[in-house]
């Protein structure tokens, strides 16, 4: 910024907060105080679907996508490792998966986020959600292989819904 004795430099404080309608940014001290919304419609909740079976992680990740949740894929605890976990609302995982199973995936991004809504899909029935609890892994939904596309929908819904912003 230059005036008339010369180059000055200027600070601004920068707001973000969650409203009930979206994200809201104020930028403060920049001379003219300027407010962004992003409306909630922009901000999609991020679900992460662990899953090596290419069929199903393609069903899952298209009913999810096509009601409006943004959704990243991986095959194993490796690629979850490289993924930022705050940056997710929820996690979808199978029990059986090469190198790591289910329980393991969950105990590796609640180690970050501590809440992390998780959702175990399986054939193995309660004895997975068992295998789990176990391990002191508790809060678990469970739904059973072979499930239809609405039933993957509804179980994620009530675990993140669409619409729900992260808490101030």
């Amino acid at each position: 910024m230059k005036n008339k004795r010369g180059p000055t430099t200027a600070r601004a404080n920068i707001y973000l907060h969650w409203h009930k309608q979206g994200l809201v940014l104020r930028i403060v001290g920049c001379g003219i105080p300027m407010r962004i919304s992003i409306p909630n419609r922009v901000m999609k909740p991020s679900i992460l679907l662990v899953e090596d079976d290419e069929f199903i992680g393609l069903l899952v990740k298209t009913v999810l996508t096509n009601a409006g949740y943004q959704v990243e894929v991986a095959s194993r605890l490796e690629e979850v490792a490289a993924l930022d976990a705050e940056s997710l609302s929820a996690v979808i995982t199978d029990f059986q998966l090469p190198g790591a199973d289910g329980c393991e995936i969950i105990r590796h991004l609640r180690e970050k986020v501590p809440s992390m809504p998780a959702l175990l899909i399986s054939g193995y029935g309660n004895w997975a959600i068992e295998k789990c609890a176990e391990r002191g892994i508790e809060n678990i939904r469970h739904l059973e292989k072979p499930f239809r596309a609405d039933q993957i929908l509804r179980t994620v819904e009530e675990l993140v819904p669409v619409n729900v912003t992260p808490e101030q």
